[in-house]
């Protein structure tokens, strides 16, 4: 079963830094086509204000969900490989949330269930 608990542990790993890489560049993307009526100076002051606000407040709140998102999938791979009670626990919430993300998501969800659900993986998780 160990091999089954380790392939699960690179799928969460490839998936969180996928999640990382798309996430920052869709962030970066959203600042540039956002900075583009800052820029073209058809702004008063007041309006430049507010949305250089609307930029930094709403794209920190992405930056955080997104490539926290991200590091928590990967980092809970890297949990599952060495056998850490709280990644188990962390595959099965992710795995909830992912189920949204259809067919992917359900897949790996349904794999993470099938996997750490078994009585001697529970027991390598000391559970």
């Amino acid at each position: 079963m160990n091999s089954a608990v380790d392939t699960l542990g690179t799928v969460y790993k490839v998936l969180g830094a996928i999640q990382i890489i798309l996430g920052g560049l869709a962030i970066m993307l959203a600042c540039a086509a956002n900075m583009i009526p800052i820029m073209s100076g058809g702004l008063d002051d007041e309006q430049m204000m507010i949305a250089g606000a609307s930029i930094v407040g709403g794209m920190g709140c992405a930056l955080v969900l997104i490539l926290g998102i991200g590091g928590l999938t990967f980092m809970t791979g890297g949990g599952l490989q060495q056998r850490k009670g709280w990644a188990r626990t962390a595959a099965f919430v992710l795995s909830v949330l992912s189920m949204c993300n259809f067919p992917i998501g359900t897949a790996i969800a349904v794999y993470t269930f099938m996997t750490l659900t078994k009585e001697e993986v529970k027991s390598e998780f000391g559970g």
